[in-house]
């Protein structure tokens, strides 16, 4: 992944998530093979995609953007963590 790349809107480090297993932790205390798992998972559910205007989706929809933003925007910092743990 190109690290140059950033992607925005985005939530930092010290957004709790707000879902699953991991609820009410700071997304950077999440694990990080977690974040890799739901990158995918936002990947195959369309994120990956721009939309066209952000604004005009619901919250929900504008929350999951955000995350995966903020995970595209630190892929190359999760992938160093999974590869320490191996």
């Amino acid at each position: 992944m190109n690290s140059s790349i950033k992607r925005s809107p985005a939530f930092d480090d010290n957004t709790e998530i707000w879902f699953g297993k991991h609820k009410g932790t700071r997304l950077c205390d999440v694990p990080a093979s977690y974040l890799q798992w739901l990158y995918g998972e936002l990947e195959k559910d369309g994120y990956g995609k721009e939309p066209n205007r952000l604004e005009s989706l619901d919250k929900k929809e504008q929350d999951k953007y955000k995350l995966y933003n903020y995970i595209f925007n630190s892929y190359d910092a999760i992938q160093m963590e999974l590869g320490e743990k191996e």
